[in-house]
């Protein structure tokens, strides 16, 4: 499976955050697309474009794979399954 760097660098902090990931969309002016690992923001907030689709990618290319799953049926909240805990050991 490759990754892009994005979505690894997501899932190692998820890992070592305990791994929990919360996603946030806000279309206020300081809102945007976040990501909060451990209640960090990761890739603050930001209203760039181009920087909130990677972001998104990166998200839906961990789901995508199994290395995280929903965890809220409003899908704001993930969890790092079996697998990506596995794929962080090994690439470590």
């Amino acid at each position: 499976m490759k990754l892009s760097y994005l979505a690894l660098k997501i899932l190692r902090e998820a890992v070592e955050g305990g791994g929990m990931i919360m996603v946030t969309e806000s279309f206020e002016p300081a809102g945007g697309f976040q990501i909060h690992i451990n209640g960090k923001p990761f890739g603050a907030g930001t209203k760039d474009s181009r920087a909130e689709a990677e972001l998104k990618e990166a998200m839906s290319e961990l789901e995508r794979h199994g290395l995280v799953r929903a965890v809220s049926h409003e899908r704001t909240i993930f969890e790092v399954t079996a697998p990506g805990y596995k794929l962080v050991d090994n690439t470590k």
